[in-house]
């Protein structure tokens, strides 16, 4: 994609996950750009968080991280394929009807 945002590698966030505690969101945080966003899965400026055990699949927390952004329009969403599936598609048309989903094949899928 040509892009180089700094983000911290796997191993970095699974040992500060012990010690990290997310703040309450806050109505003076960052503003978002007023227009339609292009929201990217897991990676680039943290617009919203959930934190999950092991047990939680990422595919499942797309509504409730949709529902933390305060932005009433989604331009484009793009994730890996583990978000592949009816659930992704429908919480981002239920919060941004005209978003474009973009999420590549899985790698097993057939």
């Amino acid at each position: 994609m040509g892009l180089d945002l700094p983000a911290p590698d796997h191993t970095t966030l699974s040992r500060r996950a012990r010690t990290w505690s997310p703040r309450a969101r806050r109505s003076n945080r960052q503003s978002v750009p007023d227009g339609p966003l292009h929201v990217l899965v897991d990676s680039g400026e943290i617009i919203a968080h959930v934190m999950t055990d092991q047990d939680v699949g990422d595919a499942s927390q797309v509504e409730a991280l949709l529902d933390q952004i305060d932005n009433d329009s989604i331009g484009q969403f793009t994730a890996d394929g583990a978000y592949d599936g009816n659930p992704t598609y429908d919480a981002v048309t239920k919060h941004s009807a005209g978003a474009a989903v973009v999420i590549p094949p899985r790698a097993n899928g057939g």
